[in-house]
């Protein structure tokens, strides 16, 4: 049915625009997708982080002025 319009110049032209528009299109979503996964693994490293050092943190069990001072060096992060 248009195999005909491939064979004309116009058509070789449209079906190298649309050979680009997919390219782009999938160049796009695969871009996202990758950003997507690198943010969730930021995420996931930061919370990791954030975890050991709640973990391994000094409970104090002396002057509540350096565990206040500790808190708020904490809170500056």
């Amino acid at each position: 049915m248009l195999t005909w319009l491939l064979g004309t110049r116009l058509g070789r032209a449209l079906a190298a625009l649309g050979g680009l528009i997919v390219a782009v299109i999938a160049a796009f979503s695969l871009g996202r997708r990758d950003g997507r996964r690198d943010a969730r693994e930021a995420d996931l490293e930061r919370y990791q982080k954030t975890r050991r050092e709640m973990d391994h943190a000094d409970v104090g069990h002396g002057d509540p002025a350096d565990d206040l001072e500790w808190l708020r060096d904490r809170s500056k992060r």
